[in-house]
C-alpha cells in the first residue's frame, strides 16, 4: 500500500497539465533555483544589474537602500562585499516589518507570479532579476534543516478545492499567529530571523519552489506540510536556459526526504 501510494504521488507530481498544473504548482511563477551558474551570477552580472534595477524603481531602490544599512548598522563594519554580503541584504529586506514596504513586497511577488510565462517574459518583463537571485541564494544558503517540523500560522488561504501537491506561487513570509489565521503550515526546513537584531518580530521566509502538500480542511483552519523538495520548471534562465516543464528534486538526499514527507502523512489518512 504504501509503495503503490508513493509511486502515484510521484507519477502525479511529474504529469500534472493544464488548469490543474496552473491552479496548484502556480506553472506561471519564476522559480530558478540558479543551481551551476550562481557563481557565475554573482561576480558582474547580477551586481551590475541590481544596480540599473534600482536606478529604474526607487521604490525598490530605497527599499534595498534601507535594508543595506541594516546590515551595516548591525553585522558590518567597513564597505558592503557584492559577493558576500547582498545575499543577507535580501534576506533582511524581505524580513522587514515596515508599513511603508507592503505595496513593494506586493508589486514584487505579483511580478514573481508571472514572470515564469516564458523566459521572454523573465527576460522582458521581470524587473527583479537581482532581487529574485539574490533571495532565492540566501534562502537556499541560509534554510536550517530542525529536528522536528514546526508549525507556523499565517492568513494566506488555499482553494477550498486544493489537492496535492501545491505551491503558493511566490515568496512566503509567515510571522507569528494571529486572530484571523486560516493556514497552519509544518515544516523541518525554513529560514528565519529569530535573534536577528534588526527584527522585533521572528519571521519565515519559505521560497517560490518549494512544494507543500495540502492535508485537510479544518473547521477553523487548513493545514498543510512541507514535502523537503523543491520544484522549478526554469534554472540559469538569465544564461539562456529555457524552461523546462518538469518536476526536479533538488539533489537526491532532498528527494528521499520527499518520499518519507509523503508516507508520513498519508500513513495517517488511510
Amino acid at each position: 500500500m504504501r509503495t503503490l501510494t508513493v509511486a502515484f504521488l510521484l507519477l502525479g507530481l511529474t504529469q500534472l497539465h493544464g488548469q490543474t498544473q496552473e491552479m496548484y504548482m502556480h506553472r506561471n511563477s519564476f522559480d530558478d533555483q540558479y543551481i551551476c551558474c550562481s557563481e557565475n551570477l554573482k561576480k558582474e552580472i547580477m551586481p551590475n544589474l541590481l544596480k540599473v534595477e534600482k536606478s529604474k524603481n526607487p521604490e525598490f531602490g530605497a527599499a534595498w537602500d534601507k535594508a543595506e544599512k541594516k546590515l551595516k548598522d548591525f553585522f558590518i563594519d567597513g564597505e558592503i562585499d557584492p559577493e558576500r554580503d547582498y545575499f543577507s541584504v535580501a534576506l533582511i529586506l524581505f524580513a522587514m516589518e515596515d508599513p511603508e514596504l507592503e505595496s513593494f513586497f506586493e508589486q514584487f511577488n505579483a511580478n514573481v507570479s508571472t514572470a515564469g510565462c516564458s523566459r521572454e517574459e523573465y527576460m522582458t518583463n521581470f524587473h527583479f532579476k537581482a532581487f529574485h537571485f539574490y533571495l532565492t541564494r540566501g534562502l537556499q544558503d541560509n534554510t536550517v534543516k530542525q529536528a522536528s517540523k514546526k508549525h507556523f500560522f499565517t492568513t494566506f488561504h488555499l482553494p477550498n478545492n486544493a489537492t496535492l501537491p501545491i505551491r503558493f506561487g511566490r515568496f512566503l513570509r509567515v510571522k507569528h499567529e494571529t486572530k484571523d489565521s486560516s493556514l497552519l503550515l509544518s515544516s523541518s526546513l525554513y529560514y528565519t530571523t529569530l535573534q536577528i537584531p534588526p527584527f522585533e518580530n521572528k519571521i519565515t521566509i519559505f521560497p517560490v519552489s518549494e512544494v507543500f502538500f495540502f492535508i485537510n480542511q479544518g473547521q477553523k483552519l487548513q493545514y498543510a506540510t512541507s514535502s523537503g523538495i523543491k520544484c522549478s520548471f526554469f534554472n540559469c534562465a538569465y544564461l539562456g536556459a529555457p524552461g523546462r516543464p518538469v518536476l526536479l528534486p533538488e539533489t537526491p538526499h532532498i528527494f528521499t526526504g520527499l518520499i518519507l514527507a509523503i508516507n508520513a502523512a498519508f500513513m495517517k489518512l488511510v
